[in-house]
């Protein structure tokens, strides 16, 4: 009964159809939307009470490796620069 959204090329506008053929697809469409809704709350009430979207305790785990050594600068840079700033900034000011 529920319409498979892959299915729906976009250009899906029939000039010939009927207003029978457009109420149904219509119909359709609004129970396809309703049981998004109702999954979406579902998993949301999931998620307010146990901090997960879906009830699993499957884990997913995945390697992640840096392009380069000097990537691991990056994660360090921002706060280094800020750190900085604020430090000479205070002296700057403690010194008046």
């Amino acid at each position: 009964d529920a319409i498979d959204i892959s299915s729906i090329d976009g250009c899906t506008f029939d000039e010939n159809a009927t207003l029978e053929e457009e109420q149904e697809d219509m119909d359709r469409f609004e129970i396809w939307l309703n049981k998004l809704w109702i999954r979406k709350d579902q998993m949301m009430d999931n998620y307010y009470k146990t901090g997960r979207l879906v009830d699993s305790d499957k884990v997913t785990t995945m390697t992640l490796k840096l392009r380069s050594r000097l990537e691991i600068i990056n994660v360090y840079l921002i706060p280094m620069i800020l750190f900085t700033a604020l430090f000479l900034a205070y002296k700057l000011v403690k010194g008046f």
